[in-house]
């Protein structure tokens, strides 16, 4: 469930847009990752831990992804606009 969104993280990097990356589904996937694995320290369980880390680990790394790219979308965007009207 963590792994699947490497692809699309492929894809940002390659054309610098978040365009094709939902945020919310990034920020809740990181949310449940950490809240797991806050419960797996306090159990002290470390195959619910294990997985659960990883999964806060790429969920940092897809959000980091978005804030690095978010207002990359919007200024190619504004770019086309301006060469189209001239």
């Amino acid at each position: 469930m963590y792994a699947s969104p490497l692809s699309v993280m492929r894809r940002v990097v390659k054309s610098k847009s978040v365009e094709y990356m939902p945020f919310l589904l990034s920020f809740f996937l990181f949310l449940n990752a950490g809240v797991w694995s806050a419960y797996a320290v306090l159990v002290k369980d470390i195959y619910i831990g294990v997985a659960n880390a990883t999964g806060f680990i790429l969920g940092s790394a897809q959000l980091i992804l978005y804030v690095m790219y978010m207002n990359k979308s919007v200024s190619s965007e504004a770019n086309e606009e301006c060469s189209s009207e001239v």
